[in-house]
């Protein structure tokens, strides 16, 4: 009896999935084997493997900080609490006063020792950066920004999550970059498509040549796409891929997760990514120049492609140009 929201592979797609091994990144890292020494051990790729050595104190503090009136609070510290940080909403004549008043009051100092502890708590949850580095930094930019104490907390925090998350990127890429060049990163054909699949969310419309017996829905950009890919005589079958953690994962400096896996009758597996109009930022570089490095190293069996509805980034292609793609691909005997 099947399991409710639970679907195999198709029977007719069955040996077909079971002969693709889809190629995952990894890297030769120095391992410590106690009495037997050191060695060197072959791990996937992942970002934080990629930060090993990475220190904010030799990162640019260049932060814009970008606030309006409204959002501005006064900043007080109780000196008989821990000196505890205390935010209050003001009005936006007071938010004038204040913005001159902090850069000339002298408990200064001690705004931001107490300021760096409150935004450090809540800039990041992971181990690639020490509480000491981390806070260092965050006390260098604040004493470099004169007129910004009295402004918005929030505003301050998700300033700072960015560039750290936009450093850390920056360092990732280098590695990444660095260690495909060196050899030390290659990719290793090791993964397969899951037996079955469980749906959270709702189904797919019933589109021909799915892989499996029900696939994830998508969206009215995505539907466009696949109906068109589906109408190729090359194209045998596709998979809409799942999300974080469920689906197939290109594991370079960031994590890319394709909406769709195409294969053609002459076996070569295409991994598709579809990008609306405002998805077009710094994120789809990343995964664009992870997914392009991914397929020049997989051989002639696997290629990637991010499709825009309009306007693609360098790199990224439009519907019609992936469409003519899939047909010469799927002329390649």
């Amino acid at each position: 009896m099947q399991k409710a929201n639970v679907f195999p592979i198709r029977k007719n797609y069955e040996k077909l999935a079971e002969d693709i091994l889809l190629p995952r990144f990894y890297v030769n890292t120095e391992r410590e084997y106690g009495l037997f020494g050191t060695g060197f051990a072959r791990v996937p790729v992942t970002q934080e493997v990629l930060l090993e050595g990475f220190s904010l104190s030799a990162e640019d503090r260049h932060i814009e900080f970008n606030y309006n009136t409204s959002n501005i609070r006064r900043i007080d510290i109780d000196k008989n609490n821990g000196n505890d940080v205390t935010a209050f909403t003001v009005k936006e004549r007071e938010a004038l006063e204040l913005e001159n008043f902090y850069g000339s009051i002298q408990d200064k100092d001690n705004i931001i020792v107490q300021l760096s502890k409150s935004i450090g708590d809540c800039v990041t949850q992971d181990n690639s950066l020490s509480d000491g580095d981390l806070r260092a930094y965050i006390t260098n930019v604040l004493q470099e920004q004169d007129k910004m104490l009295g402004k918005n907390l929030n505003d301050t925090i998700q300033s700072f999550k960015a560039k750290v998350r936009a450093l850390k990127t920056s360092y990732a890429k280098r590695q990444f970059e660095g260690k495909v060049r060196s050899g030390q990163i290659s990719l290793q054909p090791t993964e397969h498509l899951p037996g079955e699949i469980i749906l959270t969310k709702d189904k797919a419309p019933a589109i021909d040549k799915k892989m499996y017996q029900e696939e994830e829905g998508f969206n009215g950009f995505e539907r466009t796409v696949i109906e068109q890919v589906i109408s190729l005589d090359c194209v045998r079958c596709w998979h809409r891929n799942q999300e974080r953690g469920k689906g197939f994962c290109i594991n370079g400096f960031v994590n890319a997760y394709p909406d769709f896996i195409i294969v053609l009758h002459n076996g070569i597996t295409v991994m598709l990514e579809t990008k609306g109009n405002h998805l077009d930022g710094s994120d789809s570089r990343n995964k664009l120049a992870c997914g392009d490095t991914w397929s020049k190293l997989a051989g002639p069996k696997f290629y990637y492609f991010m499709v825009f509805e309009n306007s693609p980034i360098e790199g990224a292609v439009s519907v019609n140009e992936f469409i003519k793609n899939l047909q010469q691909l799927g002329a390649n005997q």
